[in-house]
């Protein structure tokens, strides 16, 4: 009877993965106006247009895991304001198991690199979470260097059923 019972929770273990479904989703990060010192607008940091003042659309992941979990992975494109560190999201975000990864440039005395993407578990249907204390390199030519702002971080669940 333990056998059989055991082969249920494998088959259901490995049925529950086989079911991930992804969609793609529009998700931006940015530093809202009223934080930039720099140019006064939003700056995305998933536009990787020079002067990034605009969102970008279906340029993310969400995967249903299966489990009630969700998995979301944001490309962070944009240069010119390299995300060196994310800060710490807001309590109860609905947002945990951060995972960055990085390339291996240099961003003034920033030798670990910048973040070029990240993936994290998220609750189904969280729209906006803030990050305090996040660390960009600026490489704007009338603000360069490091800086400190706070980041939002916003999800559109639109293409989820």
């Amino acid at each position: 009877m333990s056998l059989a019972m055991a082969m249920v929770l494998i088959y259901s273990a490995v049925g529950a993965s086989a079911e991930s479904t992804s969609y793609t989703v529009t998700s931006n990060l940015y530093v809202p106006a009223a934080n930039n010192e720099i140019l006064g607008v939003n700056a995305y940091l998933t536009n990787s247009f020079v002067l990034p003042t605009s969102p970008v659309s279906n340029n993310a992941t969400i995967t249903d895991n299966g489990d009630g979990t969700y998995t979301l992975s944001v490309p962070i494109a944009n240069n010119t304001f390299a995300l060196i560190d994310l800060g710490t999201p807001q309590a109860n975000s609905g947002i945990s198991n951060i995972v960055e990864t990085r390339n291996t440039s240099t961003y003034g005395s920033n030798t670990n690199g910048r973040i070029t993407n990240l993936t994290m578990t998220i609750e189904e249907g969280t729209a906006s979470v803030s990050f305090t204390g996040s660390h960009e390199y600026s490489g704007y030519f009338l603000s360069p260097g490091d800086k400190y702002f706070n980041l939002k971080l916003d999800v559109d669940w639109t293409n989820v059923p």
